[in-house]
């Protein structure tokens, strides 16, 4: 339950920063996630994995359905901690390079 809350406090968070997902980013991601997990070089446990998943749900759409609310979440957080680990790299270690200057 814990970690509810703590999710949904970094996604009102990152909301309020301005971070955002269209839906072209998350349609763009759930396919690029689709392409990974059924590809040639994805083991067959793991596509056995994610298709046992998918089973849970009344159909394939509706398992792709619920990723895409998650994914609708979880891209703002991602960006907003993405730029955070580089603001921090930038004051600790790279503050002498022009690559961190927005972050300075």
């Amino acid at each position: 339950m814990e970690y509810f809350k703590e999710y949904e406090a970094m996604y009102a968070e990152a909301i309020a920063k301005g971070y955002s997902a269209t839906d072209e980013e998350i349609e763009g991601y759930l396919e690029e996630m689709k392409a990974s997990i059924f590809s040639d070089t994805t083991d067959e446990t793991t596509q056995a994995q994610y298709r046992e998943m998918i089973g849970q749900f009344d159909s394939e759409e509706d398992y792709w359905n619920y990723e895409k609310e998650v994914y609708r979440k979880q891209l703002p957080i991602e960006k907003m901690v993405r730029d955070l680990e580089s603001g921090y790299a930038c004051r600790t270690a790279l503050t002498f390079s022009n690559l961190c200057s927005p972050f300075l």
